[in-house]
């Protein structure tokens, strides 16, 4: 099994609260040699995020607005040994919004993800779009203690790992995939945080979380 990754990284934060923009650019590429039964597999993915998050006063309260698109592309070819090579292809574009509102010890971040997606399952294709809202909260109970809690929502409609997998399905297999993959989660708990708890430069932090998590499909 071999893999290659390559990454481009740029930032630019200027003295401007309402610039502070990210690039990233990314290319995976893996290969997989079975020797014993001549097969290989290989996946190449192109993907990237883009986004910039400003930050504003309005009134007595602190804003940091996070907006961006993510985006892969992923392609899978398998070669084997009776010439019937197979290849799948595999997308995925979002758009995200966060908002991030401080008010003295209270804290608030909502947000809400776009995805469309495609992918490949062998000679089967599913596509389609969902919004994944987002909702948290924080309050400082007294110095160093907060309590927080949250609910999320993700979805994961795109991705033909693996390929050799992919590659056995032909058009007689029954798909049952028909909705992307989703997920809810419930969180809650507490977080001390302190500095110079023994010295004058030391740093402490103690968390406690109760999560729940429901996936489908």
């Amino acid at each position: 099994w071999e893999r290659d990754t390559y990454i481009a990284d740029y930032r630019f934060n200027p003295a401007n609260k309402l610039i502070d923009a990210k690039l990233n650019l990314y290319v995976n590429q893996n290969s997989i040699d079975n020797q014993s039964w001549g097969t290989k597999y290989i996946s190449d993915a192109k993907g990237g995020d883009v986004r910039n998050t400003f930050s504003f006063n309005l009134g007595p309260t602190a804003h940091r607005l996070t907006v961006g698109t993510d985006f892969v592309f992923e392609k899978s070819e398998s070669e084997l040994t009776d010439a019937s090579d197979t290849s799948n292809d595999s997308r995925n574009l979002g758009l995200f919004v966060q908002e991030r509102m401080t008010l003295g010890p209270l804290g608030i971040s909502l947000g809400a993800r776009f995805d469309d997606y495609e992918a490949d399952f062998g000679p089967h294709n599913i596509s389609g779009s969902e919004v994944s809202p987002n909702l948290r909260a924080t309050y400082e109970v007294v110095k160093g203690l907060t309590a927080f809690a949250g609910y999320g929502q993700a979805v994961r409609g795109s991705g033909i790992i693996p390929g050799s997998w992919m590659a056995n399905l032909d058009s007689s297999a029954t798909l049952e995939v028909t909705e992307p993959e989703s997920s809810e989660q419930y969180d809650g708990g507490l977080r001390y945080n302190i500095d110079g708890l023994f010295l004058d430069n030391d740093h402490f932090i103690v968390e406690g979380t109760l999560f729940e998590t429901k996936l489908e499909n």
